[in-house]
C-alpha cells in the first residue's frame, strides 16, 4: 500500500484586496495481492493491478469582495489494469461534490521505461459541457532516471485547448 498528501496555497489580490485560502488533496493505492487470490488463473487477469481513492481540494476559501467560492471537492476512485507488458489501461470515476459525476478510460503505452504515450477519455454522467470532443485528451512523457518531463492536450470544444506541461 502507498498513500501520500499534498497542500495547496491558494491566493487572490485585486488592488487593494486579497484573498487566501487552503486545501489538501490525500490518496491512497493498494495493491492486490493477485498471487495469492483462490481464483482459476484466467479470472486473475479481473483484478487490477492498483486500486487507487484520493480526496482532493479539502479545504476552505476565504471570502473576497464579498463573494465566498467554495473549492471544488471531490472523490476519485481508479482501477488500474496492466494489459500487456507496456501497456497499461486505467478505468475511473470523480465524484464532484458540486458538478456531475464522470466516469473514463485511459492507456499509457511505455516503450522502454523512457517514453510514454497516452490517451483518455472522460464522459459526465448526462453529457459533457463541452460536447463529445470535450472529454477526449492526449499526450506524451518522458523519463530519465528520477527526472520527468510530461505534456498534455485537452480539447475543450468551443474554448479550445488546453495545454498541460509537468517536470
Amino acid at each position: 500500500m502507498a498513500y501520500g498528501i499534498s497542500s495547496i496555497l491558494i491566493g487572490e489580490k485585486l488592488y487593494d484586496k486579497s484573498s487566501f485560502g487552503f486545501a489538501l488533496t490525500a490518496g491512497v493505492i493498494y495493491f492486490p495481492p493477485r498471487e495469492e487470490l483462490l481464483i482459476p488463473e484466467y479470472q486473475k487477469n479481473l483484478v487490477p493491478n492498483r486500486i487507487s481513492l484520493s480526496l482532493n481540494n479539502i479545504g476552505y476559501k476565504t471570502n473576497f469582495l464579498e463573494q465566498s467560492d467554495i473549492l471544488p471537492m471531490k472523490a476519485k476512485i481508479g482501477l488500474f489494469y496492466n494489459v500487456i507488458r507496456n501497456l497499461n489501461m486505467r478505468l475511473g470515476i470523480d465524484l464532484p461534490i458540486d458538478d456531475k459525476i464522470k466516469l473514463g478510460v485511459g492507456a499509457e503505452y511505455n516503450f522502454r521505461q523512457l517514453l510514454f504515450g497516452r490517451g483518455s477519455y472522460e464522459q459526465a454522467i448526462g453529457g459533457n459541457d463541452h460536447g463529445f470532443l470535450g472529454g477526449l485528451s492526449g499526450g506524451f512523457g518522458v523519463k530519465y532516471d528520477k527526472f520527468g518531463l510530461d505534456y498534455a492536450l485537452r480539447f475543450y470544444s468551443d474554448l479550445g485547448f488546453l495545454n498541460h506541461l509537468a517536470f
